[in-house]
């Protein structure tokens, strides 16, 4: 029997915390996180003013660099989705790559909106 394959859209602590959870709970399967973000997932909540007066700041990734590599979990970052078929349970991305899953997971949280208001 096929293993199943669950893929994860999203570049983030939530979607970083799917993928581990995954494993830790002993799924062996095919697992795949796609980001359009070209590093690993880093916690976003301290992106407050202080970090942002920072000369160089480092942001705090959510996983040790080799964690995916160990846990077999194929990062695609930098890249950028074009159609999420419900239907035939397939992503295409903006190059024709394309997977199937049996099981996904979308954690793209939001994107900052400017104010009209405010001239900053």
């Amino acid at each position: 029997m096929k293993e199943k394959t669950i893929i994860i859209v999203g570049g983030g602590q939530a979607a970083a915390m799917a993928a581990a959870s995954l494993r830790q709970q002993g799924f062996t399967g095919e697992l795949h996180l796609f980001s359009d973000e070209r590093h690993l997932p880093y916690e976003r909540p301290p992106l407050s003013k202080s970090m942002l007066l920072e000369d160089s700041p480092q942001l705090q990734q959510v996983l040790p660099a080799n964690w995916c590599q160990e846990n077999n979990v194929h990062l695609h970052s930098g890249v950028t989705i074009k159609t999420l078929g419900r239907d035939t349970r397939e992503l295409v991305l903006t190059n024709g790559e394309s997977w199937h899953w049996d099981q996904l997971f979308i954690a793209t949280g939001a994107a900052a909106r400017p104010l009209p208001l405010l001239d900053a």
